[in-house]
């Protein structure tokens, strides 16, 4: 950036300053010199660890980042041991760790629920559109059952509490077992669910599961339980599902994401399951906001 010269260009003699100009001389001064110098800062590049924060971005669209470098914080957690839960340095989707989630049917079930080793992010708002990426990997040695099934991605509205409402179905589930991937939508207008009962349920089948590679899933949707909610999904880049119309359920919060492995078989019906361990590596986990896209969130 040039500096204004202040000399007279028309006279080669300096000349004194009178103290009006003196005056003008110290108020520009005050003013200029604290613009370039906010110029430098906001120009300047200011190192930044984001790997393991909340906002990797503070810029529109807003972002939410969790590549498990070093630890799991910002994870709501619903684990019972140390090994359900863990960094693992191979295999990773991009940088150097991913998190390796752990599930055995001996596991002491968390807060005495059911079998589950799950991570969690507080509920989004009502009626309120996001965007979500992650990338899963299933090991080669992973045993598809053809029976039993286990749910890996859930998006769970939490109950109005206040009003009697216990907790329901998911407003949306990614299962797998022998037969592939499911994705299941459940919704419901009412403003008390009770139990199993619900208005609208829908399920796609997202083909096989590949073991022994990264797979990426992107979900957005606005959620709804009316008629303008909007729902689509995409597995490997490609669109898979798109669905206009109610998608979840009359609560005063939105769903809540969560990831991990959650086997309910191992408790209400043990005879079908013929594993005794399950083991997922998930990783580039994102979400962002209405103004967000699928470039944003994608693995």
């Amino acid at each position: 950036m040039s500096t204004k010269d202040f000399r007279n260009s028309t006279t080669p003699q300096r000349k004194r300053l009178s103290w009006q100009n003196k005056r003008l001389l110290k108020f520009a001064l005050g003013v200029v010199l604290p613009i370039i110098l906010l110029s430098t800062i906001v120009g300047a590049r200011i190192p930044t660890d984001t790997a393991n924060t909340d906002i990797a971005s503070t810029k529109s669209p807003k972002i939410i980042a969790k590549r498990f470098e070093r630890d799991l914080s910002g994870w709501g957690q619903e684990l019972c041991c140390k090994h359900s839960a863990q960094i693992a340095s191979h295999p990773t989707r991009a940088g150097g760790e991913a998190v390796k989630i752990t599930l055995k049917k001996s596991d002491p079930y968390f807060k005495n629920s059911r079998p589950r080793a799950e991570l969690k992010l507080r509920p989004v708002p009502a009626n309120s559109e996001h965007w979500y990426g992650l990338s899963l990997f299933i090991p080669k040695e992973y045993t598809l059952e053809p029976k039993s099934f286990e749910i890996i991605t859930q998006f769970i509205s939490p109950p109005d509490k206040d009003l009697g409402e216990k907790w329901h179905r998911p407003s949306l589930t990614l299962s797998m077992r022998k037969k592939g991937f499911t994705l299941t939508n459940y919704w419901d207008s009412r403003q008390i669910t009770k139990g199993k009962q619900f208005e609208g349920r829908q399920q796609w089948n997202l083909g096989a599961v590949e073991k022994g590679k990264w797979i990426d899933f992107v979900y957005h949707a606005k959620w709804s339980y009316k008629s303008d909610g909007l729902l689509e999904a995409w597995k490997g880049g490609k669109l898979i599902l798109r669905r206009k119309g109610a998608n979840t359920f009359n609560d005063k919060r939105g769903p809540s994401f969560k990831m991990g492995i959650y086997k309910p078989d191992w408790k209400s019906r043990p005879e079908r399951s013929i594993t005794t361990q399950r083991i997922i590596y998930f990783d580039e986990v994102r979400i962002g906001d209405a103004s967000a896209s699928y470039k944003d969130v994608a693995p």
